[in-house]
């Protein structure tokens, strides 16, 4: 139910804070429209004032941050910025401006995209047919492509999907939100299709593809990790590079942990490791 008056019986206009302080700014003389927003890299995140009609090329350098994949404005109802394309968008003052998003090299952009469906789907209020269902099939989706289960398929249906959400859904969350979906598979979409075509995640970081390996660089062929193995699942005997047979292995860690050398690692796949156990140092 919605009030049929304002506060206490009087119209009311309701505003976030950042609007007030704008609102007062806009009264002054020397005012000159800007926008604050959050911009994320590496785990950390800083707030930045920025005139509009800057262009987001501009606003990072002067961040001091060099894009290596395409970056995200607005979060869940926001988009993928292409990074070549980064001096053709400029700051606006609309809540697509809110928040911007940096990611390098070790950061998944498939992993990113599931978690803004998923996010999607449980902001979703439900009642529009379109932002219900599309939601819930973005989030399956997407879910599919970080566990390498996906087909090309998919990701067809996706930018079928979302341009009829974005055209018919009744409020403006459920338009944007298909929005952000859609522009990662479009400028994404390499790194996508790596998750379910190549079956490995380029950043390593989606778990289903992360399997336990000895890194041949670091064994030094001491055996603790042999005698402690429960499933029999390495090979190997003193002075040799042992191996993981990763069909055998439950991904216990229990190896791991009496590993002096920190040579057992958890990655999916970029590590090259020997077919047979080899002389620690003879492995190129």
């Amino acid at each position: 139910e919605f009030p049929s008056q304002g506060y206490q019986g009087k119209p009311t206009v309701v505003a976030d804070a950042e609007t007030l302080c704008r609102i007062y700014e806009a009264a002054q003389p020397e005012y000159v429209e800007s926008k604050l927003i959050v911009v994320s890299a590496a785990g950390e995140s800083r707030i930045v004032e920025v005139k509009t009609g800057t262009s987001l090329l501009t606003l990072l350098t002067e961040c001091g941050m060099k894009p290596q994949k395409s970056v995200l404005i607005g979060g869940v109802t926001g988009e993928f910025i292409a990074k070549d394309q980064l001096d053709q968008k400029t700051v606006g003052p609309c809540a697509d401006w809110d928040s911007v998003s940096v990611y390098g090299e070790k950061d998944c952009l498939a992993d990113v995209t599931r978690q803004l469906a998923a996010q999607a789907n449980k902001e979703s209020c439900k009642k529009c047919v379109l932002c219900r269902e599309g939601t819930w099939h973005f989030a399956a989706y997407t879910q599919d492509i970080t566990d390498g289960k996906a087909k090309k398929d998919d990701l067809a249906m996706i930018l079928d999907i979302g341009p009829l959400i974005q055209t018919g859904a009744f409020c403006s969350f459920g338009q944007k939100m298909a929005r952000a979906v859609v522009s990662s598979v479009e400028q994404n979409r390499t790194e996508l299709e790596a998750h379910f075509i190549k079956k490995t995640c380029p950043a390593g970081v989606c778990k289903a593809f992360a399997k336990l390996v000895i890194d041949p660089s670091k064994c030094t062929g001491c055996g603790d990790c042999v005698d402690e193995c429960e499933e029999d699942a390495i090979t190997g005997k003193k002075k040799f590079i042992h191996i993981i047979d990763t069909d055998l292995c439950e991904n216990c860690g229990k190896c791991v942990k009496v590993c002096e050398e920190d040579a057992i690692v958890m990655q999916d796949g970029t590590i090259r490791v020997p077919k047979k156990p080899v002389k620690v140092g003879k492995f190129k």
